[in-house]
């Protein structure tokens, strides 16, 4: 797992399972441990892939957010569509909602070829006047 976590991939923990019996197990122990970071399923939270955590327990200690720059964020006014729209209208933009999407050309259906036996080959020519219903024999 430390070998994906470098790449910055995580491993799916089905095939974990498939893999390792005890999996799971041992993978709510290290993200206890603060080793892994855990991706859960929204409907019933259970692990659906694990990546390993390069970030030190300790260095994530001291990484806080000051409480001014929580403020901040949480003070921030999301606007509204109808003010967003005119925004974009003002500028030019269109949202891309209202661009009707293109409707694909019709395929023009392509006619199906007519199998027709080929022609044989009635003699083979570069035999003629050789006797096939003769053995071979080797001159001496």
């Amino acid at each position: 797992m430390q070998r994906h976590g470098k790449k910055g991939v995580g491993v799916s923990i089905k095939n974990l399972k498939e893999s390792w019996k005890g999996s799971v197990d041992a993978i709510l122990e290290l993200e206890a441990e603060g080793k892994v970071i855990v991706i859960r399923s929204g409907k019933d939270k259970a692990p659906k892939f694990v990546f390993w955590n390069t970030i030190p327990s300790e260095q994530q200690e001291q990484q806080t957010v000051d409480q001014e720059f929580k403020d901040m964020w949480l003070n921030q006014r999301v606007p509204e569509d109808a003010d967003i729209l005119r925004s974009l209208n003002s500028e030019g933009f269109a949202p891309t909602t209202s661009q009707a999407m293109a409707a694909k050309p019709a395929q023009k259906k392509k006619a199906r070829k007519v199998n027709r036996p080929r022609p044989m080959k009635i003699t083979n020519t570069h035999i003629q006047g050789v006797d096939l219903s003769v053995d071979y024999q080797a001159p001496t």
